[in-house]
């Protein structure tokens, strides 16, 4: 997946042709050039628990379902929470199950200038 910053893509484009972005055959020709040497990120998805566990120990973003322990007081939808991993097994409570699990976010730092 990439992202594409347009405003950055402009400049590139500008620079590369000299004009504002035309869409003659060189023109393109440079966009798709442009487009492939965009970075990529890997989007973080949900892994299923059933599909694997995660490899290391800590702590992860999980979806959690309540199960016969569970005291609902928001309903029976899935939701999100934070448990450790200790490499075995899940803890906190066995009140609910990890249906899935992701790596955590960095957490936000600021303006980023």
């Amino acid at each position: 997946m990439r992202l594409i910053d347009a405003d950055e893509y402009i400049e590139k484009l500008r620079d590369r042709i000299g004009i504002e972005p035309t869409w003659n055959l060189s023109g393109l020709r440079i966009a798709i050039y442009e487009l492939h040497n965009m970075p990529t990120i890997d989007p973080v998805k949900w892994i299923p628990v059933t599909e694997r566990l995660p490899e290391k120990a800590g702590s992860y973003l999980v979806t959690l379902q309540g199960n016969e322990n569970a005291i609902s007081i928001g309903g029976d939808d899935p939701f999100v929470w934070v448990k450790f991993y200790d490499g075995r097994k899940w803890h906190n409570n066995s009140w609910y199950d990890v249906l899935a699990w992701r790596e955590k976010p960095e957490p936000w730092r600021g303006e980023e200038r």
